[in-house]
């Protein structure tokens, strides 16, 4: 059970604080006997209230050192190049797989899968459609949020630390 003021990871809304746990008073459909955790997401507006035993995806927000240790291994993470279906439908549902876990390190994957596909296009002259740019940017922002978080740094300067990092580490020829 968390407790308030503790940062999660709720579902693929991203990470949310604890404000509150018990019955929403506001709620008359709330079951009495159950006890609601009350949501605030902090990179989007609104208010989730979930009942503390719902089967909804919930975790605690990864430890400074974790995302250290996720970012450090960025270089080594593959790409999946399997992503390459002209459908959007069979797309979609490929990317979405990603999001299942809840993980960084299947973001990513997803990111750079995408990435590299980007840039296999341009070659051609081409840019990738839609479907690829929804799930890349959506990726982006669940990964982005929880570092910035987890590495006590605003926002945007997630995307330039990570690219900092991963080009220090990178091997040199």
């Amino acid at each position: 059970m968390y407790s308030v003021n503790d940062l999660i990871i709720y579902g693929s809304s991203g990470v949310c604080r604890v404000e509150a746990i018990g019955v929403p008073e506001d709620i008359p459909s709330a079951a009495p006997e159950r006890s609601y955790y009350t949501l605030r997401p902090l990179f989007d507006n609104g208010t989730i209230r979930v009942p503390t035993d719902a089967k909804v995806f919930m975790r605690p927000v990864m430890t400074r050192s974790e995302a250290d240790a996720i970012i450090a291994g960025i270089p080594e993470m593959p790409a999946d190049n399997s992503c390459i279906s002209n459908s959007p439908q069979l797309l979609s549902e490929h990317y979405k797989s990603y999001f299942t876990s809840h993980r960084c390190e299947d973001l990513l994957t997803l990111i750079k899968s995408v990435y590299a596909k980007n840039a296999r296009a341009g070659t051609h002259g081409k840019s990738i459609g839609r479907t690829d740019q929804h799930y890349f940017q959506r990726a982006k922002d669940l990964v982005e949020q929880e570092l910035s978080i987890a590495l006590e740094m605003p926002l945007e300067e997630v995307g330039p630390y990570i690219a900092q990092k991963v080009d220090a580490d990178a091997p040199r020829s």
